[in-house]
């Protein structure tokens, strides 16, 4: 029965592959009777001339190390859908590293049979998108260098003046002035997106460009959903800065293990770190994690960071948590003392929002007082709310 059943799927995979063929785009191998060797022959798909009467959609896809691989989003194939029926011809621009110039790795025709309608062109159509997300994938189109040069891929895709641009990426740039190791999740928007205005790191060809983003935050590296929040926000100030608008879609296609050989691509991703205290045991929280840039309101999911510093509370009634907000060195420092007053009392109050009573909770403000890293005082990790808990008597 097994044997019959076996031989059926043979016969079907080689009939439909047979059919296929017919339309010059499919290459097919069923003489070992194993029946299983079908692949498109993108290579067809590929010989068909680019347009240049119509439109063009240029894609952007990061394969580095810290994107999650796997099938292309949902909103993805929906444009990409879209650009086809347009008649549009496609761009495909890859992420590289550090140091490396990205550049068009593929210009191909989304429309193999333009004007047709028949029910050859229709099988057509699904085949050249399924080419393009394999050559999305393929070796050229993966990093030669350490590193995520995302905004510069962006560059060079408005540069081939797209209708449409689509991007496939984590968002995790981590080289040049956007390098989010320096900035931390949390650095403001609006000076980060000013500063690369003002160092020309803005490409003038993404004025008026239409961005759709799918992925962001989205990575092996396991991101807090605050530090995503701060991501996008990050993002959206630099595009609209130079002019173009972004939506951001967040729905993953089905997920892939990310070839091992590629090439690092270093990020701290924020944490909660355990800090040496002479009263009990410390935590410190970087700010990211908790609120927007400057701002003293928690930002969604902060709230799973403090239910651990809640929960200790709950199972030791004879402690008290001291709540330390401190800025980086940046700004006047009437200002950085009111931040960190306010961010301590919110923690304070999620605290208490949380079954903890007030009196238990010691929230201080102690601005740019006490840098974690005094070599660069307005580095990321200075930002953040370290908190105590230990005994009552101790340390109020």
């Amino acid at each position: 029965m097994q044997s019959r059943q076996r031989t059926l799927k043979r016969w079907l995979i080689c009939a439909i592959a047979a059919l296929l063929a017919s339309i010059g785009l499919i290459a097919v191998a069923c003489g070992d009777g194993q029946g299983e060797a079908v692949s498109p022959d993108c290579a067809k798909v590929e010989s068909v001339a680019v347009p240049t009467d119509r439109g063009l959609t240029a894609l952007v896809v990061d394969n580095s190390a810290s994107t999650a691989a796997g099938d292309f989003p949902p909103r993805t194939v929906t444009e990409l859908q879209h650009a086809q029926s347009r008649g549009d011809a496609l761009a495909l621009i890859a992420v590289d590293g550090a140091g490396k110039q990205p550049a068009v790795v593929k210009k191909i025709a989304l429309e193999p049979h333009p004007g047709v309608d028949s029910p050859t062109a229709d099988r057509a159509r699904p085949i050249v998108l399924n080419c393009v997300e394999l050559w999305a994938r393929d070796e050229q189109m993966q990093p030669t260098a350490p590193g995520s040069a995302i905004l510069d891929a962006i560059a060079v895709a408005a540069r081939q003046n797209p209708s449409t641009l689509l991007v496939v990426s984590d968002g995790l740039n981590n080289v040049g002035p956007f390098d989010l190791n320096v900035l931390g999740f949390d650095t403001p928007p609006g000076p980060l997106a000013d500063d690369l205005l003002a160092g020309n790191n803005l490409t003038p060809e993404l004025k008026g460009r239409k961005i759709i983003w799918a992925g962001a935050g989205e990575s092996k590296l396991a991101l807090p959903q605050p530090a995503r929040t701060n991501l996008t926000g990050l993002w959206t100030a630099v595009l609209v800065k130079a002019g173009a608008t972004v939506d951001f879609d967040s729905q993953m296609g089905k997920r892939a293990p990310a070839p091992e050989h590629l090439p690092a691509d270093p990020l701290t991703v924020p944490e909660v770190e355990t800090v040496p205290s002479a009263c009990g045991v410390g935590k410190s929280i970087p700010a990211s994690l908790l609120f927007p840039a400057d701002s003293a309101k928690l930002l969604p999911g902060a709230d799973e960071v403090l239910r651990e510093i809640a929960d200790d509370l709950r199972q030791r009634p004879g402690t008290s948590a001291l709540i330390e907000g401190h800025t980086a060195a940046v700004g006047d420092e009437p200002g950085r003392q009111r931040l960190s007053d306010s961010r301590a009392e919110e923690v304070a109050a999620a605290l208490t929002g949380m079954g903890i009573e007030r009196s238990r909770l010691a929230p201080i403000g102690l601005g740019a007082k006490r840098l974690k890293d005094a070599q660069t005082p307005a580095a990321a990790v200075n930002r953040r709310v370290e908190i105590t808990v230990n005994a009552k008597e101790c340390g109020r």
